[in-house]
């Protein structure tokens, strides 16, 4: 989001601005790093539920811990803080909501030498003066602050918060404390999704020979890269679409799960190769809650 003098803009992931009926002048020049999701206005509907039970998993991976939590921070090198990962999906009585979880510029201040807590500090001072805020006409969104906690309530996050959520989730991000704002790539941030709900994002196309073979490819250096095809005449409809796709080990195949009219690329193969290590890797809890205790000297 950028916040001038007299205007306010969204900007998505293909650096498309949309601007938004929403001003406010008293903040100078803003940006911060956020995500819009669909919250349930009434109690969120058990939709995961089949999923844990086919893979015996929570299948939000998000979770925190109680929001009223004292967030203090030390310095420690090794401290993480964990943030939510969503997974949006349409449903009926909901709201939009854009979840602030980064900052980089407040009142014309850069902050993207800060280190994560500082940066967390500023956006809590932001969002107070955005409440102070009157807008002339009705809000099209509202403007919260993403919740993060430290790494040591890992196990209470997914066990615990994730019920209190009014939105979906499909993992856990856990960003370094003492770091610097990162704008690309960020190698040194993790991000923990069940193997079950591991996707890659695929762009389909369909062999102009053989209509019913269509070829997943990625991206490499500008060129596009095969690196899976399924035989299947139903895919033609997705012909040079994005579409987002899990991996079934039993058929060790691609499925695809969704269209993905927001993205204009696929991944690249670098970050596929990650995602299908992630996937062969198959990191399920009980492994990642022993790992976080061994980190926190927790028994």
């Amino acid at each position: 989001m950028v916040i001038l003098d007299s205007e306010t803009y969204l900007c998505d992931r293909n650096f498309s601005f949309y601007k938004v009926d929403m001003n406010f002048p008293h903040l100078g020049i803003t940006i911060v790093d956020g995500e819009m999701v669909e919250e349930y206005i009434e109690a969120k509907p058990n939709s995961n539920q089949n999923s844990n039970q086919n893979s015996n998993q929570n299948s939000n991976q998000n979770s925190n811990q109680n929001s009223n939590q004292d967030q203090n921070l030390d310095q420690n090198e090794n401290q993480i803080q964990i943030q939510i990962q969503i997974q949006n999906q349409n449903q009926i009585q909901t709201k939009l909501v854009f979840l602030v979880y980064d900052l980089l510029c407040f009142d014309g201040r850069s902050f993207i030498e800060k280190h994560l807590d500082t940066r967390l500090g500023a956006i809590r001072e932001l969002l107070e003066r955005i409440q102070k805020t009157k807008q002339k006409t009705k809000a099209e969104f509202e403007i919260v602050f993403k919740e993060m906690f430290e790494l040591k309530y890992t196990k209470t996050i997914l066990k615990n918060y994730v019920k209190e959520l009014k939105h979906n989730s499909d993992g856990l991000i856990f960003t370094p404390v003492n770091e610097k704002y990162t704008p690309d790539r960020f190698e040194k941030l993790l991000k923990w999704k069940p193997p079950y709900l591991n996707t890659a994002d695929f762009r389909v196309r369909i062999d102009l020979n053989d209509r019913s073979l269509a070829n997943f490819v990625v991206m490499s250096k500008g060129n596009e890269v095969i690196v899976s095809s399924i035989r299947n005449p139903q895919l033609s409809y997705f012909d040079n679409k994005i579409v987002e796709c899990s991996f079934d080990s039993q058929t060790n195949t691609w499925v695809v799960l969704r269209e993905r009219p927001d993205k204009i690329l696929p991944n690249g193969l670098s970050t596929f190769r990650r995602i299908k290590n992630s996937i062969n890797d198959r990191i399920e809890e009980k492994e990642l809650f022993e790992f976080v205790a061994s980190v926190c000297g927790q028994n």
